[in-house]
């Protein structure tokens, strides 16, 4: 982790192509650069800058009326992304900013099967990879498994070894992605594709065109055509259409979002505890031409080896850590 905090930032030339978005959250943080600096730091260029210091800044800039808004952890996200941040890293940054403020509350309704003495369920955003969205639009994936980044403890209770040995109530409450009944939501990579003709622009304050014209900004969307059908997903289009108009998953808003999970469990335990029945919950058959394209015939669990160690690397698997068992049921979103 000390390499990584180490990485220079690079030039503007070779930046994420979404620089307006870092450019504007830079901006904000212009007086929270004084704290870094107050402690010999020159800024986002200095090598000596750590994540915690980052994040620490960051925490400071959240709005305090305004804690459902996640574009700053995005934004956070994508400034760590530019020093070629590994995804294991980038996921462990991104959840420890995500924990730090309060979620979105909804308010439960007919619909919502939340826990019986709850009146109100969490949202949360939540990402997956190509292969692992796949399994989920095919109803194929009912559980996801994250790493555990400090075995959570108490006082008076202990951590179990091996299969079976965890109890459901062990250390839930400290699982960054919720308790049963809360949600979470999918950020996808996408675009926005309103409908040209809709009457909603007519009374809007630019017409579709102009909306065109001027890049496409997310922020112009008329109200009426903020829905999933309005979008169009990356995952969905073959080829390299739209390549150069994609929005980064870390980025989409809460009304782009096409798949939502409500979680009916969580629990921890160590990651090749793994069942044949829960590695197949994983989602990995559908998704066996990916992992397996050589047709070797792997078993599920031998799948789920593959899929973990194209995400986090053999040496992590090795370890056999903890890991946070999450699963949940897809619900309308």
């Amino acid at each position: 982790m000390d390499a990584f905090c180490a990485r220079l930032f690079p030039g503007q030339v070779h930046q994420h192509p979404d620089n307006l978005a870092v450019d504007n959250f830079a901006a904000a943080m212009k007086t929270k650069l004084a704290e870094a600096r107050a402690k010999g730091l020159r800024g986002w260029s200095e090598t000596r800058v750590q994540d915690r210091t980052l994040a620490e800044m960051l925490v400071g800039h959240i709005p305090k009326g305004n804690p459902g808004n996640f574009e700053d952890i995005a934004n956070f996200a994508m400034m760590l992304h530019q020093r070629d941040a590994h995804p294991r890293e980038l996921t462990f940054a991104y959840n420890a900013m995500l924990s730090t403020i309060a979620t979105r509350r909804v308010q439960s309704g007919p619909g919502n099967t939340a826990t019986p003495n709850t009146a109100m369920t969490k949202e949360r955003p939540i990402l997956f990879n190509g292969p692992m969205t796949h399994a989920l639009l095919a109803g194929q994936k009912t559980v996801t498994r994250r790493l555990v980044e400090t075995p959570p403890r108490t006082p008076h209770t202990e951590l179990a070894e091996g299969r079976g040995a965890q109890t459901a109530g062990v250390h839930k409450d400290d699982c960054p992605y919720g308790q049963p009944g809360d949600r979470l939501w999918v950020r996808e990579t996408w675009l926005p594709c309103p409908d040209a003709g809709h009457e909603s622009w007519s009374n809007h304050t630019l017409s579709y065109s102009t909306w065109v014209r001027a890049g496409k900004k997310i922020c112009d969307v008329p109200a009426a055509l903020r829905k999933p059908r309005h979008c169009i997903y990356r995952i969905d289009v073959a080829g390299d259409y739209h390549r150069s108009k994609w929005r980064p998953n870390i980025h989409m808003p809460r009304w782009a979002c096409r798949i939502l999970l409500e979680i009916t469990d969580v629990r921890v335990e160590r990651l090749q505890d793994i069942t044949p029945e829960q590695a197949i919950a994983e989602g990995v058959l559908s998704c066996r031409d990916h992992l397996d394209p050589d047709g070797i015939g792997y078993s599920g669990e031998e799948l789920f080896s593959i899929l973990w160690v194209s995400l986090n690397g053999h040496e992590n698997w090795n370890v056999n850590p903890w890991v946070w068992v999450v699963e949940f049921k897809q619900v309308k979103p």
